[in-house]
C-alpha cells in the first residue's frame, strides 16, 4: 500500500493533483491511500509553509508553485511515489544507452511506443571501469564525464517529448556501475521491464561488445527484449507477425502479445516456417486469441521453407509487418536462429523491429 498526505485546501489545483494520482494508481492497479489534510492547526504543526503539497511517507514534502506546470509536478510525484521498481501493471521500457547511434534511435522508438501505450521509459548507461596494467587517465573524470554525456541526452529526450505534457511518458534515469550485460537483467527483473536495444554500437570494438551483450540478455534475461534495427521510427503497430513454433509456449504469451497491440489494434499474423505442407497447431492457436481480441484481426499463415530464417524474412518483407514477435525458450525456434551465426545475424541486423519473449517448457 502506497500512503501520502495531500495537504491544502479543495482549490481546483488540489483536486487537480488528487485526481491524476489516483488515475495513475488506478492505471497501474497499485493501492494508494491519499490523507486529506485541511486543517491549519496541523498545517502548521507538521510546519507546510505552502499548498497544495504532498507528504511522502519518508517525510519528504513535495510543493506545488503556481508558477510551475502542474503536469510536470504530477509526474514527478508520480516517481517519488511509485519507485520504479513498482509501477504496477503499466508498461516499462529499459533502455541501454551507450551513446551510439543505435542506442539513441532505440531510446526514441521507445519513447514513441511508451507514449501510445501510456507507459514508462528508464534510460541507463553502464560504466564500465578501466581494468588494465597502463597508465591511464583519474577513472573518476573519466566517470564524471561520462556521467555529464548521460545527463545531457536525457535531457535532449526530456525537452524532445515534452515531459511537461501529461500524456508524455515518464523518463527515468539510472547511471550504473558495472558490466552491462549482467547490469542491463538485473535492473530489467527488477523493473519488471522491457528491455529496448538497438542492434549495433559505435566503432568495431562497440559494435562487437553491443552484439555479445544484445545476445546475452536475449538468453539469460527473463524479461522481454526489444531489438531496434538502425533508423527505424516507431510509427504504430499496424501488422504484426508471431513466430509459432510450440503450442505448450505460443499459448503461454497470448496475453503479453494481447496486451502490447490491443491500443493500436494491430492484425496479428500466426506464422508457422517449415518444410511440411500443413501445420496442425494453428487453428488452437488462433482459438486462444480470438477470445480477447477481433477475429477479423488474426490471420493464420504457414510458410513453406525449410530455413526458419529465410522464411521469416520473406513474410516480414512482402507483408510490410511492423513487430516480429519470438518466444525464447529451450528447444523452441530461437535454438536454431541463435546457434548459428549467419541466423544471430539476420536477428541482430534485422530491418523490422524483433520482440523476443521467454518461456518455458516443463
Amino acid at each position: 500500500m502506497n500512503a501520502i498526505k495531500l495537504y491544502g485546501q479543495q482549490t481546483s489545483a488540489f483536486e487537480y493533483i488528487k485526481m491524476m494520482l489516483n488515475r495513475f494508481a488506478k492505471r497501474a492497479n497499485l493501492d494508494l491511500h491519499i490523507e486529506e489534510v485541511m486543517s491549519t492547526e496541523i498545517l502548521i504543526k507538521e510546519n507546510i509553509t505552502s499548498v497544495p503539497a504532498i507528504g511522502l511517507d519518508n517525510n519528504e514534502i513535495l510543493y506545488y508553485h503556481s508558477n510551475e506546470n502542474i503536469n510536470e509536478f504530477v509526474k514527478n510525484a508520480y516517481k517519488k511515489i511509485f519507485v520504479p521498481e513498482n509501477f504496477g501493471e503499466i508498461k516499462h521500457f529499459l533502455v541501454p544507452i551507450d551513446f551510439s547511434e543505435a542506442s539513441l534511435n532505440a531510446a526514441d522508438y521507445a519513447l514513441s511506443l511508451a507514449k501510445d501505450l501510456s507507459g514508462i521509459v528508464t534510460l541507463m548507461h553502464c560504466y564500465v571501469p578501466h581494468v588494465s596494467d597502463a597508465p591511464i587517465p583519474d577513472t573518476t573524470d573519466m566517470m564524471d564525464k561520462q556521467r555529464d554525456l548521460f545527463d545531457s541526452i536525457v535531457e535532449v529526450f526530456e525537452a524532445e517529448y515534452k515531459v511537461k505534457d501529461l500524456n508524455a511518458p515518464i523518463i527515468n534515469a539510472k547511471f550504473e556501475i558495472g558490466f552491462p550485460g549482467e547490469t542491463i537483467i538485473k535492473e530489467a527483473n527488477k523493473m519488471n521491464a522491457i528491455v529496448v536495444m538497438g542492434n549495433t554500437g559505435s566503432g568495431n570494438m562497440a559494435k562487437k561488445l553491443f552484439g555479445s551483450v544484445s545476445t546475452k540478455v536475449i538468453a539469460d534475461s527473463q524479461q522481454p527484449t526489444l531489438i531496434i534495427p538502425p533508423d527505424v521510427i516507431y510509427e504504430g503497430f499496424n501488422e504484426i507477425a508471431y513466430a509459432m513454433d510450440d503450442l505448450r509456449v505460443d499459448s503461454k504469451v497470448v496475453e503479453d502479445v494481447i496486451k502490447l497491440v490491443q491500443t493500436s489494434y494491430a492484425r496479428i499474423n500466426l506464422v508457422h516456417i517449415d518444410d511440411k505442407e500443413s501445420y496442425n497447431n494453428d487453428f488452437e492457436l488462433s482459438k486462444l486469441y480470438k477470445v480477447n481480441y477481433p477475429k477479423s484481426l488474426i490471420s493464420i499463415q504457414h510458410v513453406k521453407n525449410s530455413d526458419v530464417t529465410d522464411g521469416l524474412n520473406d513474410f516480414v518483407s512482402k507483408n510490410e509487418i511492423d513487430l516480429l514477435i519470438m518466444t525464447h525458450v529451450k528447444r523452441g525456434i530461437l535454438d536454431s536462429i541463435f546457434k548459428s551465426s549467419q541466423s544471430r545475424k539476420v536477428a541482430i541486423t534485422s530491418t523490422t523491429p524483433v520482440l523476443i519473449l521467454h518461456s518455458t517448457i516443463k
